[in-house]
């Protein structure tokens, strides 16, 4: 009986850390699709159009950038204070 129960346990771990996973490449999609196209190469200076995308697209980036880096920290169980502190940056700003 307690095999039957600990399968079960080790299928519902599996099940809700690839349900996080699966929340955390949705919100990664989600951030690419609001990420505005850039032309090729460096923002021309004189267009103003071209510097405000820029300058919009690199927070969005760069939270795309954590989300990748950081999706092991989503799944832990235990986090040292480090850790935590990763986790609540990649988080902020994102729903619940």
């Amino acid at each position: 009986m307690t095999q039957i129960a600990e399968r079960d346990a080790e299928s519902r771990l599996k099940e809700l850390t690839q349900g996080v996973l699966r929340a955390v490449a949705a919100e990664r999609q989600r951030l690419t699709q609001s990420k505005p196209q850039l032309q090729r190469g460096r923002p021309a200076s004189k267009e103003k159009t071209a510097r405000r995308l820029a300058r919009k697209s690199k927070p969005i980036q760069a939270k795309m950038r954590g989300l990748f880096q950081g999706r092991f920290v989503c799944v832990k169980r235990r986090r040292k204070p480090s850790e935590r502190q990763q986790l609540l940056s990649i988080t902020r700003g994102l729903p619940q």
